[in-house]
């Protein structure tokens, strides 16, 4: 989990520093290398980004769902296994995934352009200041980011779980009865319940909806 909340933030932070370096190289370089060709590269990393997020929120997911079913601690656990626990580590991380995925990010742009790359200056826009510049202060902004997302989530891990295990148990509670199983589904309709009976030894019998009046 580390590396995918790490790399989450790289991605976010190359994105942005490229469009940085892009937006700040028409003012303050004569010759800014990303005005050659277009920037489909943004949409790559783009994408990767969101593979990221999903991947770590699956994850996140599969901890509630364990703490759901008695195993305490498990979202706890994987939020604290995210991330550094020094916010300079986590920084130094997220710079150092950034910079080569910046700079594969303008060499694609070239590679697809066909424009050839004369030095790695060309691949951070023309200047070796500005580019590693602005890579490290877009990592930083993207590192803070991402432990504030965290921190958050954490913050709320007790609700998130609550209402979690209301949604597993509560919403659907299977009850036996007399060779059939009764599944109660919660509605916050005013009269009743809904009860759906199958039973399981019948020749394709279609589900039998009963209704009970709520319990005050």
């Amino acid at each position: 989990m580390r590396v995918v909340v790490a790399l989450a933030g790289a991605f976010v932070a190359a994105l942005f520093a490229h469009i940085g370096i892009d937006a700040a190289g028409d003012y303050l370089l004569a010759h800014d290398t990303y005005d050659d060709h277009a920037h489909n590269s943004r949409y790559v990393a783009s994408v990767a980004f969101l593979i990221a997020v999903l991947i770590a929120v699956y994850v996140y997911a599969r901890a509630v769902v364990a703490e759901t079913r008695g195993n305490r601690g498990a979202l706890r656990a994987a939020l604290r296994s995210s991330i550094s626990a020094s916010r300079v580590a986590f920084a130094s991380i997220v710079a150092g995934l950034a910079m080569p995925l910046l700079l594969g990010m303008a060499w694609l742009d070239s590679l697809v352009a066909g424009i050839p790359v004369d030095d790695v200056t060309d691949l951070f826009g023309g200047s070796l200041a500005l580019g590693i510049g602005m890579t490290v202060l877009a990592s930083l902004m993207a590192s803070l980011a991402v432990r504030s997302l965290v921190a958050l989530v954490a913050r709320f891990q007790r609700a998130i779980v609550r209402a979690a295990h209301a949604l597993v148990h509560d919403a659907v509670t299977p009850v036996a009865s007399d060779g059939c199983v009764l599944v109660r589904r919660t509605d916050d309709r005013e009269l009743a319940f809904a009860f759906f009976t199958r039973c399981p030894g019948a020749d394709r019998a279609p589900p039998v909806a009963s209704i009970r009046v709520r319990p005050t």
